[in-house]
C-alpha cells in the first residue's frame, strides 16, 4: 500500500531530528507507541450500528469503516465519527450510515491526542454481517373511553425496543370509524422517552391502534386496539317556551356532529315515563323542528339520537314547555270557553247561551265582570280576569226587601236584578253620557236621573222616538227606560236612557213588570 503524506511527513521528521541529534553529538529516545484498542464489539442501536470497545490510551481513538480494504490499514481517510449519549466518545462509535443489509468492516486505533498522525500501527478489527432487527413493543391509551362531542380524547402512545423506549422513531396513528375501514389518522415522531401524544376530537365512536412499521434495526409493532364511543351532543329548545292553550309552540334543535338523514326520537314525560310523540328525520344541516299543541299545564320534552355502531346514544337536556290558558276573545271556542260561560253564569252575569262559543252575549257578560270587579274594559277574558275570578270582588244590592228590584249602578254601568238582596242577574249598561245635546232647539243634558223609580210603562216592540230607536223600553220615570239597543259601549254614551243589549233586552222584559222597583244611584 502507497505511504500516505502524513506518513511521509512523519518519517522526514524523525530524520531531521536523527541529525539534529548528531549534531549535538546526543541520541533521542523513540517515542512509545499508544497502547491497542480491545475488545472492539458491534451490534444494533436504535437507527444505526455501535461499535464499543475499551480504549486504554489518553486520546480519543480514530474509528473507519475499511470495508474492501485489506492490511496494512490507514488510519488516515473518512472516520466514523457518530456518538452517543450512551458511552464516552473514547469508547464507542454511533454509524447512522449503516443499512444493515451488506457486511461492513471497521477499523479502531488507539492514538495519544485523537489524529491518525499519532495513532498506533495495529488497529482492532471487527467485520458485522446483517443482523436480525430487534423486537419492538408498541401501545396506545386512550385519556377516555367515552367522549361527547365537541370534547377531545387524548391518545397516548409509546415505543419500545428491547424493552428500552425508542426515540425518533416514526409512529403511524391508525383510525377506523366502528365497522368502517381503516386510515392513518396522524404520523407521529417518538419523543426522548419513546412517547407521542395526539388530541383529537372525534366525530364518530373509532378504533384506534399505533403501528410501528419497523426499519433495519427494529421490527414492526402494533399496539393493542383501543376504542372511544362518541355521544353526540343533542340540543333542544322551545319557542316560544310559553305558549296559550291551542297556540302550536316549535321545538327544534341541531345534532352535533352531523348525522343529516338519521331520525331523531322527540319524547314527552308522561309523569311515569319518556313517550315518543315525533320521529323528525335530521336535515342536510343536521337540525329537525316539530311542532306541538298541548294541553294547558307545564310538560317536559326531550329529543334522543339512538345509538348505533358509530355512536353512542345522544339525549339533549331537558327543556319545558308551559300552556297557559288562552285570552279569550269574541268568536273563539272550545272548552275554555265553556269554563268560563259556566263560572260567569254561576256569578249571575248574563252570557246568554252556555254552548261553549265565545258571541256577542258573552263579551257583554265579560264586560260587565270586568266592571264590577273595576278592571278594564276590553271584552276579553285573560290572565287577570282569571285570577280576579278565583277571588271575585262582587257587587252587592242596596234593597234587600222581597220586591224584585232593579239597580243601576252608574259609577259601574251595570244594572243588578234581584230580591232579597240575593242577586239574579247582572247586566252590562251603557247611561246618559252627561253630554249637551239639542233636540227641537232645547239644549238638554244626556243626564240619568238618580233615585227610586217604578216601572209604570212597557212596549213590547220597537219605539222610534226623536232620539232613536228604543226596543222593547220598560218606562221607568217619565221618557227613561231601560230598553234595547244595537249599541252598548263599556261607556255612558246614551241620552239618559239605561241602554242594554237587545238579547239581554229579550230575557229581561218580562222579569221587568209594571210596579218593578227600580233604583239608579251613584256609588
Amino acid at each position: 500500500m502507497t505511504s500516505s503524506p502524513r506518513r511521509l511527513a512523519r518519517a522526514l521528521a524523525v530524520v531531521a531530528v536523527g541529525s539534529a541529534a548528531a549534531v549535538l553529538g546526543a541520541a533521542l529516545p523513540a517515542a512509545a507507541a499508544p497502547a491497542p484498542v480491545s475488545g472492539l464489539s458491534a451490534g444494533l442501536a436504535a437507527h444505526g450500528l455501535l461499535l464499543t470497545w475499551t480504549n486504554p490510551a489518553a486520546g480519543a481513538p480514530v474509528v473507519r469503516d475499511v470495508t474492501g480494504e485489506t492490511a496494512p490499514y490507514d488510519p488516515a481517510g473518512a472516520a466514523v465519527t457518530g456518538t452517543t449519549a450512551t458511552c464516552p466518545a473514547s469508547t464507542c462509535r454511533y454509524d447512522a450510515a449503516f443499512t444493515n443489509t451488506t457486511s461492513r468492516t471497521y477499523a479502531v486505533w488507539s492514538t495519544d491526542d485523537g489524529t491518525a498522525a499519532t495513532a498506533g500501527p495495529t488497529p482492532e478489527l471487527v467485520t458485522v454481517d446483517p443482523l436480525p432487527a430487534v423486537a419492538t413493543a408498541a401501545t396506545l391509551s386512550t385519556s377516555v373511553p367515552k367522549v361527547v362531542y365537541p370534547h377531545a380524547v387524548v391518545l397516548t402512545g409509546s415505543l419500545t425496543r428491547a424493552g428500552a423506549p425508542l426515540p425518533g422513531s416514526s409512529v403511524k396513528l391508525v383510525s377506523s370509524v366502528l365497522g368502517g375501514a381503516s386510515a392513518v389518522l396522524a404520523t407521529l415522531t417518538t419523543r426522548a422517552d419513546g412517547t407521542v401524544q395526539y388530541s383529537y376530537v372525534p366525530t364518530r365512536s373509532r378504533a384506534y391502534r399505533l403501528v410501528f412499521d419497523g426499519d433495519a434495526f427494529s421490527a414492526s409493532s402494533s399496539s393493542a386496539v383501543r376504542t372511544v364511543a362518541l355521544a353526540p351532543r343533542v340540543t333542544a329548545a322551545f319557542s316560544p317556551a310559553v305558549v296559550p292553550w291551542k297556540q302550536a309552540a316549535v321545538l327544534s334543535g341541531s345534532v352535533a356532529p352531523g348525522f343529516a338523514g338519521k331520525a331523531v326520537a322527540v319524547q314527552r314525560w308522561t309523569g311515569s315515563t319518556w313517550a315518543t310523540v315525533a320521529t323528525p328525520v335530521l336535515s342536510s344541516t343536521s337540525t329537525y323542528r316539530v311542532a306541538q299543541t298541548l294541553p294547558i299545564r307545564k310538560h317536559y320534552y326531550r329529543t334522543v339520537l339512538y345509538a348505533a355502531v358509530d355512536r353512542t346514544t345522544g339525549i339533549s337536556p331537558t327543556v319545558a314547555l308551559t300552556v297557559t290558558p288562552r285570552t279569550l276573545v269574541q268568536g273563539d271556542s272550545g272548552p275554555d270557553v265553556l269554563a268560563l260561560e259556566r263560572r260567569l253564569a254561576a256569578l249571575h252575569y248574563d252570557v246568554g247561551r252556555v254552548d261553549s262559543y265565545f258571541g256577542y252575549d258573552t263579551r257583554h257578560g265579560v264586560t260587565a265582570f270586568q266592571k264590577v270587579e273595576r278592571l278594564a274594559r276590553t271584552g276579553q277574558w285573560g290572565a287577570t280576569e282569571r285570577t280576579r275570578v278565583l277571588s271575585p270582588r262582587g257587587i252587592r244590592m242596596r234593597y234587600r226587601d222581597s220586591r224584585l228590584t232593579a239597580e243601576v249602578d252608574i259609577t259601574r254601568q251595570v244594572l243588578v236584578l234581584g230580591r232579597y238582596g240575593v242577586i239574579q242577574k247582572i247586566v252590562d249598561v251603557s247611561t246618559g253620557s252627561e253630554k249637551v245635546y239639542y233636540q227641537d232647539g232645547v239644549r238638554n243634558v244626556a243626564h240619568t236621573p238618580r233615585g227610586v223609580f217604578r216601572v209604570y210603562r212597557k212596549i213590547d216592540g220597537i219605539r222610534i222616538s226623536k232620539l232613536g230607536e228604543l226596543y222593547r223600553p220598560s218606562y221607568f220615570h217619565l221618557g227613561w227606560a231601560i230598553h234595547g239597543s244595537g249599541s252598548v259601549p263599556t261607556y255612558p254614551a246614551s241620552h239618559g236612557c239605561v241602554r242594554i243589549t237587545n238579547p239581554v233586552a229579550d230575557r229581561l222584559f218580562s222579569l221587568l213588570a209594571i210596579g218593578t222597583r227600580v233604583a239608579v244611584y251613584d256609588e
